[in-house]
């Protein structure tokens, strides 16, 4: 082969070698990046300021079945909401597909000088601004760089403290001991004995009404409200005492702790159960 031959063999070998690799690195999918350098299970602390109010302070902590629970420590001392505290968390690992470095940008433009919220989670600090005009996703800013995301988390952080705590009236774990209703009075003796007010309150009866407040759920948990003509519900567990004032009438069943702070509202006929009245 001549010496010209060689040389555009050559050639035509790098050629193909450089477009196998151009059209490698093209197919391939972009590698997304994340919103912050946290773990979700290194996390512990959730902190989202509040310019007009105290700031919402949730922390890690462990039941004891030594499973990881979310604690509200402020404004509120309450369990929190797990799945939206699981959402919360989820931003940090949130991936990304461009990011845009705030050099020289004007953050007030974007809603960020001052940010609409600010959330903490451990130290990192990720700040909220306004959404996009042409997209409507919104704008966050975290360290030095500016990121577009869809508007999923902005109200969580932007709602009240009690929007955060759980729906359930007692923990999962709870063992009652004792339950005074406006017409039931339920005590606890020993492991197998118990004091029934009527007497004609049967067993089984009794353990379906203690059931239904081991379950019980609300719709909603509001900040707690003086009313009115409210009755006086007593409930104790093996860990705490429940002082509940019963407020209701045609349209609503509210439970509320005022010692917490908090009131839960619950669908009529999930609240009659707790009465003892289940086909009310």
């Amino acid at each position: 082969m001549s010496k010209a031959g060689r040389t555009n063999l050559i050639l035509l070998s790098v050629l193909i070698v450089l477009l196998s690799i151009f059209f490698t690195h093209k197919n391939q999918a972009p590698v997304a990046s994340k919103l912050t350098a946290l773990s979700i299970d290194d996390i512990h602390t959730i902190r989202i300021v509040k310019t007009d109010d105290k700031d919402i302070i949730i922390q890690k902590t462990t039941d004891a079945s030594a499973q990881p629970q979310w604690m509200m420590l402020q404004p509120y001392s309450h369990p929190a909401h797990d799945f939206r505290i699981q959402t919360l968390l989820s931003l940090a690992e949130y991936e990304v597909d461009r990011t845009y470095d705030t050099a020289g940008l004007s953050l007030a433009d974007y809603g960020l000088e001052p940010p609409r919220a600010q959330l903490y989670l451990n130290d990192t600090h990720i700040a909220f601004g306004k959404t996009s005009a042409v997209n409507h996703k919104r704008y966050l800013h975290v360290a030095s760089e500016l990121f577009l995301l869809e508007d999923k988390i902005f109200p969580l952080v932007s709602a009240r403290a009690s929007s955060l705590l759980s729906l359930e009236i007692l923990p999962s774990d709870s063992e009652i001991i004792s339950l005074d209703l406006p017409s039931i009075k339920i005590r606890k003796l020993d492991t197998i004995h118990w004091q029934r007010i009527p007497d004609a309150l049967s067993i089984d009866t009794m353990h379906q009404l203690l059931q239904h407040w081991k379950t019980a759920q609300a719709y909603a948990v509001h900040p707690y409200l003086t009313r009115q003509n409210t009755q006086k519900i007593q409930l104790v567990t093996e860990q705490q005492t429940y002082d509940f004032e019963l407020y209701r009438d045609d349209s609503n069943f509210i439970l509320a702790l005022p010692a917490t702070g908090i009131e839960y509202h619950l669908q009529a006929t999930h609240g009659a159960r707790l009465l003892g009245k289940p086909d009310a």
